[in-house]
């Protein structure tokens, strides 16, 4: 299986240090489903005293999600360092931010979320309060190709509306856009 291949080559580094090599893997799968079971098995094998049944049991929903809320916590570390610093310390961002528009805070998970209006509204709490993500990160562009899949090649309204469900993406109609340009199915629809 390529997958526990993968995941063989990387554990290993998963178990060691944390800083650079886990960015290593992020850029090693085009898929967003594979990214996170890879993980989630390492994760598994460093933390399972038995290593015999890592691969026999199959993963569950929650540590998938898990893993999907790490890579993009990872990412958000990465490109919003100061203004998560900030926010932990209590301050509000200056009204010059670009960011400050969409009032953020930090959730229960250390997750950048949108923040606003929407609090008493009857709709999903990940629809309420988004998490931000910058526009051409690795973690954004396997999302966008996520949504594009399940969506079947929909186009920018559907994409984008897909996953506002979730997460609010910087810029992100931009990149749905330059992302169904590349797309060779759908450029054939459109008949170029």
């Amino acid at each position: 299986n390529l997958e526990e291949r993968a995941s063989h080559r990387v554990m290993n580094i998963v178990c060691r240090s944390q800083e650079k090599p886990i960015w290593d893997l992020i850029i090693k799968f085009s898929k967003l489903s594979r990214l996170l079971r890879v993980t989630a098995i390492c994760r598994r094998f460093c933390s399972k005293d038995s290593k015999k049944s890592i691969f026999q049991q199959q993963l569950s929903p929650k540590e998938l999600d898990y893993e999907r809320m790490f890579w993009t916590k990872q990412t958000q570390n990465s490109y919003f360092q100061s203004e998560i610093k900030a926010l932990h310390g209590g301050q509000q961002l200056p009204n010059s931010h670009p960011l400050s528009k969409f009032t953020p805070f930090i959730d229960a998970f250390g997750l950048l979320r949108v923040g606003g209006r929407l609090n008493n509204a009857l709709i999903d709490p990940d629809a309420k309060h988004p998490i931000i993500l910058p526009s051409k990160s690795v973690i954004t562009n396997l999302l966008i190709a996520e949504a594009h899949e399940k969506t079947l090649h929909g186009g920018t309204q559907v994409m984008s509306v897909y996953l506002w469900q979730s997460y609010w993406i910087l810029g992100g109609r931009s990149a749905i856009k330059a992302f169904n340009r590349r797309c060779v199915r759908c450029a054939k629809i459109r008949g170029e």
